[in-house]
């Protein structure tokens, strides 16, 4: 649903379990020459079905009317992001800026054994990126635009702190997402960041590292390395 410059929209599982599947496998570590044994595909299974029967994603995506790139820093609407790359030279191929959130419901699984929590967990995750994947997807054919990979606090120099700023940008409450003491955003499976909407296919964020806060980190879950 499009409303007020803002993309909105509810996943089904079914749109979204073929590239969940493929995430799943990847960050689970199997692969064709480590295959799963016929017990954890059997587990595997199971967890699957029982995500599948109570999977909600949701997410939105808001166009911000005022933005502005300086070397250092940019400035969305009145709230002001640091970063460490050079965006200021690429605000010429920038034909606008997006905030935007997926989030998915909260699914418990503590009562399951410590395998199926741990697959259970994965899936959780591998249903979210499937979910960011098809909303940058999403915002392409909706504004006929390249789109760029997503940007958010954590990564490219950007303060985690600065999750706060996204979140004065975003109607979150409606969506039922909160910002916990800390940092921590709740439903926990939620992801938040920037678009960019470009003239060309350009990567203006490169393969840089250096500057990801997360230090190496969870790097088997890294969007850029699936």
């Amino acid at each position: 649903m499009c409303r007020n410059n803002q993309l909105e929209y509810i996943f089904s599982e079914k749109e979204l379990y073929p590239r969940a599947r493929e995430l799943f496998f990847l960050m689970a570590g199997f692969s064709e020459k480590n295959p799963p044994s016929i017990y954890q595909e059997e587990e595997i299974f199971l967890v699957q079905q029982a995500i599948a029967s109570k999977l909600h994603i949701v997410m939105e995506a808001k166009k911000i009317q005022h933005y502005e790139f300086y070397s250092r820093y940019m400035i969305l609407e009145e709230e002001r992001f640091e970063y460490n790359i050079p965006l200021q030279s690429y605000k010429e191929q920038i034909t606008g800026v997006y905030a935007y959130f997926v989030s998915s419901k909260e699914i418990d699984i503590t009562e399951q054994n410590v395998a199926r929590q741990l697959y259970g967990d994965i899936w959780q995750n591998a249903y979210l990126d499937a979910a960011r994947e098809a909303s940058r997807e999403m915002l392409r054919l909706y504004t006929g635009h390249v789109v760029s990979q997503g940007m958010a606090p954590g990564f490219y120099g950007i303060p985690v702190e600065n999750i706060s700023n996204l979140f004065r940008l975003l109607d979150t409450k409606r969506a039922g997402i909160t910002l916990e003491e800390g940092g921590y955003m709740k439903p926990e499976k939620t992801v938040m960041g920037i678009y960019f909407t470009l003239r060309w296919d350009l990567n203006i964020f490169k393969r840089d590292c250096s500057n990801c806060f997360a230090k190496g980190k969870n790097c088997e879950f890294c969007m850029r390395k699936l």
